[in-house]
């Protein structure tokens, strides 16, 4: 749906390219929050693709992806709001009796059907279904996912694998259920300063006092032999970078080296 202000052309729309060709500006989409995100397979509650879809179990778990429209699109998902919430009853009191009878019945036979290749399926299959964007517990692909909101909440699609795949989400079973544990990251500092968050001194850094990389930061019995005191850290794979653009570790090799002339020289002492 268009604004006032936005050009009404498919065309323009579809590229920032082709909206400047367009003689347009380029706006980024603002997410819409006032909403909830409802699995593929499902659609919105005004008007349900599937019979067995509810307002509850038809919902995403996952916090992500109720965060906004935007986040809902890249779970594979539908962003419903306004009266779209409001769950489509069918009483039969404004239809025909004919017309109800025969729904009925099709939907009878559907059921049955349906409730057939679901025992056909469910005996031999054990597993969880996770939303597309999350996969697997043993290699999740995004941070934000674990094992509990990335499943799917419908029971329909955690049946069995089929259902699961018609929910566009991942079938995991055996050890792809297991979460791979992140290794935790460990420095070697010096004995005067001690671990970050505890420091022993008011002029110790975090990303200063540790001894340079090499023999002292390979073991925590190798940095005790240094001198050196074996530290839990946050695995942040982004260097902190200062206003002159230099990473904090370019600029404490200086003092590193100092340091570790000073770790050689206890060394040669306790011999």
């Amino acid at each position: 749906m268009y604004n006032d202000y936005e050009i009404q052309s498919d065309w323009c729309n579809a590229s920032e390219e082709q909206c400047g060709q367009c003689d347009g500006t380029w706006c980024e989409e603002q997410p819409k929050t006032e909403g909830i995100c409802y699995i593929d397979v499902c659609g919105c509650p005004d008007n349900w693709l599937n019979s067995w879809c509810d307002l509850e179990e038809a919902q995403f778990e996952s916090e992500w992806c109720q965060e906004n429209n935007l986040r809902c699109e890249q779970c594979g998902g539908y962003w419903c709001e306004g009266e779209q919430l409001v769950e489509a009853e069918f009483d039969g009191e404004n239809q025909n009796n004919q017309d109800q009878d025969q729904n009925n019945q099709d939907n009878q036979d559907q059921d049955q059907d349906q409730e057939e290749a679901e025992g056909e399926e469910n005996y031999s299959e054990s597993g969880v279904c996770y939303i597309d964007v999350c996969g697997c517990p043993s290699d999740f692909l995004n941070d934000w996912c674990d094992v509990e909101t990335a499943q799917f909440g419908s029971s329909w699609c955690q049946a069995n694998s089929k259902n699961c795949e018609e929910c566009l989400g991942y079938w995991c079973e055996g050890d792809d259920l297991v979460e791979d544990e992140k290794e935790e990251e460990h420095l070697c500092y010096i004995s005067e300063c001690g671990c970050p968050g505890n420091f022993q001194q008011d002029w110790c850094e975090a990303s200063y006092n540790y001894l340079p990389n090499g023999y002292c930061q390979e073991t925590e019995g190798k940095c005790l032999e240094c001198q050196g005191v074996w530290c839990a850290v946050a695995n942040d794979d982004e260097q902190e970078i200062d206003e002159d653009g230099e990473d904090e570790q370019t600029i404490g090799a200086n003092i590193n080296l100092f340091y570790a002339g000073f770790a050689i020289v206890l060394m040669v002492l306790n011999m």
